[in-house]
């Protein structure tokens, strides 16, 4: 009986007396490293799996749970899935592209500067959330918050700086919700919580003590003043577009009143 071999050359890591196995382990194996492995017949070169790339930037979340998937499947498709004990380094090098995967979905969903969720993960957030408190009459609250006179920041202490602002932001915002609360980057230098069974007047309350951070730049601390606007799910709103623009236009005519209010 032919023994396949599964070998980065020269070390032979794996034997079976499967081919199909041979190639799916070897397959599984050139994903996982990025290396090229070959699948050999008694020492007799058989096939070649080159390595694949799966961190690049330009990989859409959902190719990359696909791909996931596949990887799973072919790993694991043994006739008993106990047999992957006897194989401590696949397992090990299983677990890297699972730690790699979890790492890449992360990177894909979260604000590069902030490290809070972006604004595709904050749309689909704001549309489950939305149908949960819809669905089983619960109260969900949501609140925009944006940087008053970022631009002003940005031309007196440098565009580093006003980054340093935001960031500064956003660690207050997470500090100051509940482990429940739901921080998200809206874009530029806007943020937005989700509230998960809270009414108006929670919302409301939160906003009061959300109305200032003190951000640190340099040897200098600057206090940064915060717009907010609240709403909250009702039978005025009909899906979580409009909670979500409700709370913007509240926000807007806060910073306006805050506006008129400044000199000059």
């Amino acid at each position: 009986m032919s023994k396949y071999s599964v070998m980065p050359v020269p070390n032979n890591i794996f034997e079976t007396n499967d081919q199909r196995e041979a190639l799916r382990v070897a397959e599984a194996l050139a994903r996982i490293t990025g290396r090229m492995y070959t699948v050999c017949v008694d020492l007799d070169q058989l096939v070649l799996c080159s390595g694949v790339d799966i961190g690049g930037e330009e990989q859409k979340d959902d190719d990359v749970e696909v791909l996931f998937q596949q990887i799973e499947s072919n790993f694991f498709n043994l006739e008993d899935v106990k047999k992957k004990d006897k194989f401590p380094l696949l397992t090990g090098l299983f677990q890297q592209l699972k730690d790699k995967f979890s790492l890449l979905r992360d990177s894909s969903q979260r604000d590069p500067l902030t490290g809070l969720y972006n604004y595709g993960v904050m749309m689909e957030i704001a549309e489950k959330e939305y149908a949960r408190a819809v669905r089983y009459n619960t109260p969900f609250s949501c609140l925009m918050i944006d940087v008053n006179d970022f631009k002003g920041i940005n031309d007196q202490y440098g565009h580093h700086a006003g980054d340093i602002v935001l960031k500064n932001v956003a660690d207050f915002l997470v500090m100051t919700t509940r482990k429940t609360d739901i921080v998200c980057r809206y874009g530029g230098d806007e943020f937005c919580i989700f509230l998960t069974n809270t009414w108006i007047d929670g919302a409301i309350d939160l906003a009061d003590k959300l109305e200032s951070v003190t951000a640190r730049l340099d040897q200098i601390d600057i206090e940064v003043s915060l717009s907010i606007g609240e709403s909250f799910v009702s039978k005025d709103i009909s899906n979580a577009i409009e909670l979500i623009n409700l709370a913007d236009a509240v926000m807007y005519m806060s910073k306006k009143d805050i506006s008129s209010l400044m000199p000059g």
